[in-house]
C-alpha cells in the first residue's frame, strides 16, 4: 500500500518535472554557445525518468525493500550499458539517443521492479494523510533542505558554461564522472546498512572504519583506471591534463562519501532541522566561492569551492554529531536522576 501510494507520488512529481524541463529547454541556450535546446526539448518526452532513482530509492528504504535497491541500479547500469554499445555498434553514438538511453534504462527498471513489488492503491487517502502528519512532524526540515540545496549544487556547471564555454564543461563533467564510483559505493555501502543506523544511538566506529577503508580504496582504484581508459579510448589532444580534474575531483568525492554515514543517521534519527542549520551555513560560502573562484581560476576554481564545501561538511557533521550525543546522554542522566 506504500508502495502503491509512492507511485501516485512520483507520477505527480514526474508530470511536474516534464513541464518544468520543457520550458526551461527554451532558456537554456542563454548558457551554453551551442545549442542545446532542442535536444532537452525532445528529450523532456521520457526525462522524467531522472527522478525515478532518488523517490524510488528513498520509498525502497523506507518500506525496507533494500535488495530492490540494489537490484534496480544493477538493472539500470546493464540497460544503459548494453544500449550504449548496441549505438556504438550501428555508429550512432550521438547525443539524443544517448540521452533517450539513459534515462529510458531508468523507465525500464522502474517497471520491472514496480511489476516485482505488486503495489495496491486501496487506502491511498489514508495512506497520504499519515504522510503528511509524518511530513510536518519528521520530514519537513529535510525536504526543505533537499529542495533548497539540490538546485544550488548543480550550478557549478551553468557558471562553468557561463563564465567559460562547453567544452569547459564536457571535460568537467567526464572528470566528474569518473569519481561517481566512489560516492556510489558509499552510498550502497549505507544504504545496506540504514536500517542497523536508524536503530542505533551511535554511528559505529567499526562502520566508520569500513566505510574509510572501502572511499581510500576506490579513491587509489578509480584514479589507477581513469589514466588506462582515456590512454586507450580518449587519446586526444583536448584532454590533456584531465588526470588532475580527476585527481581533484575524486578526492572531493571522497570526502563526500566520508560524511554519508552521518548524513544516514542525522536523517534516519530524524535531526532535520540540523541539516537544514548545516546547509543554511554551507550554501552562502558554496555560492559566493563558485562565482569568485571560477570567474578567477576556471574549472579549478569549480573544483577548489566543491573541496572546500565538502570539507567544510564533513567538520560540521561530526561537530553536530558530537553535540547531539552529548544533549542525548545529558538528557539520559536527567531521566535517571528524576527516577
Amino acid at each position: 500500500e506504500f508502495i502503491g501510494v509512492g507511485l501516485v507520488l512520483i507520477i505527480i512529481n514526474s508530470i511536474l518535472f516534464f513541464i518544468l524541463i520543457f520550458v526551461f529547454s527554451f532558456f537554456v541556450d542563454v548558457f551554453y554557445e551551442y545549442a542545446i535546446g532542442n535536444i532537452i526539448r525532445i528529450s523532456s518526452i521520457v526525462g522524467w525518468g531522472s527522478i525515478i532513482p532518488f523517490f524510488f530509492e528513498l520509498i525502497l528504504k523506507g518500506c525496507n525493500f533494500i535488495y530492490f535497491i540494489s537490484f534496480f541500479n544493477i538493472l539500470n547500469k546493464l540497460f544503459f550499458l548494453l544500449v550504449i554499445c548496441i549505438l556504438y555498434l550501428i555508429d550512432n553514438l550521438t547525443p539524443t539517443p544517448v540521452v533517450f538511453s539513459f534515462l529510458m534504462s531508468y523507465i525500464f527498471s522502474f517497471a520491472l521492479c514496480v511489476c516485482g513489488l505488486k503495489p495496491t492503491f486501496k487506502k491511498t487517502k489514508y495512506i497520504l494523510k499519515i504522510l503528511h502528519k509524518e511530513t510536518i512532524l519528521y520530514g519537513l526540515n529535510l525536504y526543505v533542505c533537499r529542495i533548497i540545496t539540490t538546485p544550488v549544487f548543480y550550478l557549478d556547471k551553468l557558471l562553468i558554461a557561463f563564465f567559460l564555454s562547453s567544452r569547459d564543461v564536457g571535460i568537467y563533467s567526464l572528470a566528474g564522472s569518473f569519481s561517481n564510483p566512489i560516492a556510489i559505493l558509499a552510498i550502497a555501502l549505507n544504504s545496506v546498512l540504514f536500517k542497523a543506523i536508524a536503530n542505533s544511538n551511535t554511528i559505529s566506529k567499526k562502520f566508520l572504519l569500513i566505510n574509510f577503508v572501502c572511499v581510500v580504496l576506490s579513491f587509489i582504484t578509480i584514479n589507477i583506471l581513469s589514466i588506462v581508459v582515456i590512454n586507450i579510448f580518449l587519446n586526444i589532444p583536448d584532454y590533456d591534463g584531465i588526470y588532475r580534474f580527476i585527481f581533484l575531483i575524486s578526492l572531493s568525492t571522497a570526502v563526500t562519501a566520508l560524511y554519508q554515514p552521518y548524513n544516514n543517521w542525522f536523517v534516519a534519527r530524524g535531526y532535520g532541522a540540523e541539516l537544514k542549520k548545516m546547509n543554511f551555513i554551507i550554501i552562502p560560502i558554496f555560492l559566493v566561492a563558485n562565482v569568485i573562484l571560477i570567474l578567477f581560476f576556471g574549472i579549478f576554481g569549480a573544483i577548489f569551492a566543491s573541496i572546500s564545501v565538502n570539507i567544510s561538511y564533513f567538520i560540521l557533521y561530526t561537530i553536530y554529531y558530537r553535540v547531539i550525543l552529548k544533549n542525548i546522554d545529558r538528557d539520559n542522566k536527567i531521566n535517571y536522576n528524576i527516577v
